[in-house]
């Protein structure tokens, strides 16, 4: 039977450019997706190939779990879980579960979604891959401030937040299930040419599109977590940070275990509702 590939953000950018490669491997693919339709064009493209399109709205805890009952029903082992989507949100704003934006849709929804199926990922010794960015360093987690209501809204503060919570979400996933045989990887694929990026704009939009010049292909940008999903040579390497398909260090602050532990527990109690 072919291995399975469950990922979000499929439809465009680096994780479409992951599951074509996927594809042409002959995996089968589970794509969560908002925008399923943008699906129908990779079926058009690989006939032959097992794609499957769920839907799943990640500022929507409610839209995430029904998703993950969903794989569920697929009755199919999962080979590789790719926490691929993510975003960046100029304006701050609130998911209808009254979170901020940039934290549940780069975070909290992924650590559900991915808790929500670990029954499953022990049974399949799944690897998980967190798609984090160098951004983490930016981040600096104020725990009596997770959703940013006290201090002024900065998009890229938020964003670095995020691949901060990323990286701790990876070390936990391995301190907690890697000696069931869950392994766990967070990775930055680079600085790449997508729409990533497309609701920012004003000075920050002038900042990336300076930078367009400079940055890699999305193909590019997909051989890490690539690497990540296929290499037998670093399952070793559970719950640790990748860059350009090689080990890579991380922010002082992203050592902090305590924090990371404590990012798990106020996870669980932010997403109670909906065990």
């Amino acid at each position: 039977m072919a291995k399975h590939l469950v990922i979000t953000g499929g439809t465009s950018g680096i994780g479409q450019a992951a599951v074509i490669s996927f594809l042409r491997d002959e995996w089968d693919v589970t794509i969560l997706a908002r925008n399923v339709d943008k699906v129908s064009k990779l079926k058009e493209r690989f006939k032959d190939a097992n794609i499957h399109a769920v839907y799943c709205d990640l500022s929507s805890l409610e839209s995430v779990k029904h998703a993950t009952q969903e794989v569920l029903k697929l009755q199919r082992s999962i080979d590789v879980l790719m926490n691929n989507a993510g975003g960046i949100f100029q304006q701050k704003s609130e998911t209808v579960d009254g979170l901020e934006m940039t934290f549940e849709v780069n975070h909290l929804s992924h650590f559900l979604l991915t808790t929500e199926m670990m029954d499953r990922l022990i049974v399949d010794q799944t690897r998980v891959i967190n798609v984090s960015s160098e951004a983490h360093r930016m981040g600096e987690i104020d725990f009596e401030d997770l959703q940013l209501e006290r201090t002024k809204y900065s998009a890229m503060k938020a964003y670095g937040n995020g691949k901060l919570c990323n990286i701790y979400f990876t070390q936990e996933l391995h301190r907690r299930f890697g000696d069931k045989g869950v392994t766990a990887f967070a990775c930055h694929p680079g600085v790449v040419k997508t729409n990533f990026a497309g609701e920012v704009s004003g000075f920050l939009n002038v900042l990336l599109s300076a930078a367009k010049p400079f940055m890699i292909t999305p193909q590019e940008g997909a051989l890490t977590p690539l690497y990540l999903a296929t290499s037998d040579t670093i399952l070793k390497h559970s719950g640790r940070y990748f860059e350009k398909q090689k080990l890579a260090s991380v922010a002082p602050q992203a050592l902090d275990q305590k924090a990371a532990a404590k990012l798990w527990e106020i996870s669980e109690q932010l997403v109670a509702d909906y065990r």
